[in-house]
């Protein structure tokens, strides 16, 4: 004997089943027992009546209906994104051009310098211009040094060799105003010497004789044991 669970009795009402038919399954599922032949018969009708509808076995996810309690129905799976899926355009226009990599994380952004050269890149560049005798592009470049590395190691030098691109240009006044920043600013520099001596001959190229003395006994006061002190003492250092 077997205690037969009636297969899916709302389908067959919505199938529009026979009432003799639907007694059948309603005797079946108050729980009465049943002889193998009859459940035998019983499923195989129900498979007839659902195959001609195009329902696939077991009535493709209706809800169960078993015998003696309430229906028990399969969960939905919940749904958490009600926007539609992407269309094929959408996914096309998103697609990066042939090519293009495709676009990355933002990364923290790192120190930007705006020269994008370091101090001693731009000094080597002026000391190139300035030993190929482009003096004017020296000086332009010497002078970016100072305004982007005014406490730079090589600030010192840059003041000098700008004052002797003026020098070289016959811009006396000029070189002779770099010479003596060059003197003030670095005093502890060896720089500082050397500009005392090219202030002096500056200041006897624009005809001023006592700045030139001047700049000369500064010279030997301050730095009596230099490379410059030195020129002067064997003549030849005096303009």
């Amino acid at each position: 004997m077997w205690r037969s669970v009636p297969k899916y009795a709302l389908s067959l009402v919505l199938l529009g089943a026979s009432p003799a038919f639907m007694g059948a399954c309603q005797s079946v599922g108050t729980g009465r027992y049943v002889g193998r032949g009859e459940f035998d018969t019983l499923t195989r009708r129900v498979d007839e009546v659902e195959a001609r509808v195009g329902l696939p076995p077991w009535g493709g996810g209706l809800p169960v209906l078993v015998s003696g309690g309430a229906p028990a129905q399969t969960p939905a799976p919940m749904v958490t994104d009600l926007s539609p899926p992407p269309s094929a355009s959408t996914l096309a226009a998103l697609k990066p051009p042939p090519g293009q990599p495709a676009a990355r994380a933002l990364a923290a952004p790192g120190p930007v310098s705006g020269s994008g050269s370091t101090e001693s890149a731009i000094y080597q560049e002026g000391q190139t211009l300035l030993k190929a005798g482009k003096y004017d592009q020296a000086a332009g470049v010497f002078s970016r040094l100072l305004a982007e590395y005014p406490g730079g190691r090589l600030a010192p030098n840059a003041r000098y060799w700008l004052g002797e691109c003026y020098y070289a240009q016959g811009r006396f006044s000029e070189a002779a105003g770099e010479f003596r920043r060059c003197a003030e600013d670095y005093p502890q520099t060896d720089k500082a010497a050397d500009a005392l001596l090219k202030l002096s001959f500056s200041y006897d190229r624009l005809g001023d004789g006592p700045r030139a003395m001047a700049a000369l006994d500064r010279l030997l006061g301050q730095y009596p044991r230099s490379n410059a002190a030195g020129l002067v003492k064997s003549g030849r250092g005096h303009f």
